[in-house]
């Protein structure tokens, strides 16, 4: 009779720590499209300046400070996965305009005139520098201030101890406020 019980209660506990298991996985990760969905912001600084600087350790890096263009911010974070370790990933395109500007059409190296500034924030080597532009970067205002900029670019750089250039093709089409 004791050994009945002793092999009921020890299926029983498997039992709850089966259903607990199986709890955790549902929690930590998502089967659902959209359930940890990505994130697009968009920022307008006027009366700004984009600071630029490059290091050959580090990395190039950027500070918006006090000047006369308008500074535009683009940033696109991918959705993250619970279940994986530093798959965080996100891209960051900012340039600056004249501040009369209402309209802007922008091809290839020509971008280049406009301090472009590309990085990726994740576990992965850093951007040195930006090496060329193709593509098209198009924006326009409207009457209330807010713009809309589309960007289809092939971007080409150098990645911090590495010899070789790698590209990156960003495209967007934002409102940015």
């Amino acid at each position: 009779m004791k050994q009945i019980y002793f092999q009921k209660g020890k299926a029983m506990l498997l039992g709850f720590a089966l259903i607990a298991f199986l709890g955790a996985c549902h929690n930590g990760f998502s089967i659902f499209p959209g359930k940890n969905g990505a994130k697009t912001e968009t920022v307008i600084y006027s009366r700004s300046e984009l600071a630029l600087a490059e290091d050959a350790q580090f990395g190039q890096s950027y500070e918006i400070v006090e000047g006369d263009y308008t500074v535009f911010k683009y940033t696109h974070s991918r959705a993250d996965k619970k279940n994986v370790a530093d798959d965080e990933y996100s891209d960051e395109f900012l340039f600056q305009v004249e501040p009369e500007t209402t309209d802007f059409s922008y091809q290839d190296e020509e971008i280049l005139q406009y301090s472009p500034f590309f990085t990726y924030h994740c576990f992965c080597p850093a951007i040195e520098k930006i090496t060329g532009i193709e593509g098209s970067l198009t924006g326009s205002k409207n009457a209330s201030g807010n713009w809309k900029i589309k960007a289809n670019l092939d971007i080409s750089y150098k990645v911090v101890g590495e010899e070789t250039e790698q590209k990156k093709h960003l495209a967007f089409s934002e409102k940015f406020k």
